[in-house]
């Protein structure tokens, strides 16, 4: 419970309660994504097995965060594509009892459209666009 009364602090002392991330779905409606602090980009599908999420960060050389639980092997979906290419390596600032909240809450990936036909992805981060495409 301390922990979080003192990311609240630290919320309200960046004026970063007053955020506001946007949401996408797509097209099919089977999969959404969000935006976080440090420029992360949180996808996740829905269905069975729908709360293991992908975490990516939004920079030009991309890595693929570690998920955010681990989740039975299930048949490769078309949002794991978008993963697909970027390097494999788990970032180390984002181990499995850290919270993301801990990262930088100066950039914010707050912008964020999802093609209504392919998989495709557009991010809004500071001055900065990002397209993942599967």
């Amino acid at each position: 419970m301390t922990f979080h009364l003192m990311q609240l602090c630290d919320l309200y002392n960046n004026d970063a309660i007053f955020d506001k991330f946007e949401c996408c779905l797509s097209g099919y409606g089977l999969h959404f994504a969000t935006g976080s602090y440090s420029n992360l980009l949180r996808i996740f599908s829905y269905g069975v097995g729908s709360e293991e999420g992908i975490t990516m960060e939004a920079s030009r050389n991309p890595n693929r965060k570690s998920h955010l639980q681990a989740a039975p092997k299930a048949r490769r979906s078309s949002i794991s594509n978008l993963t697909r290419g970027f390097s494999r390596q788990a970032n180390e600032n984002l181990s499995s009892g850290s919270n993301e909240l801990s990262g930088n809450l100066s950039s914010r990936l707050l912008h964020l459209a999802w093609h209504p036909t392919t998989n495709f992805i557009a991010c809004a981060a500071g001055n900065s666009l990002y397209m993942y495409y599967a």
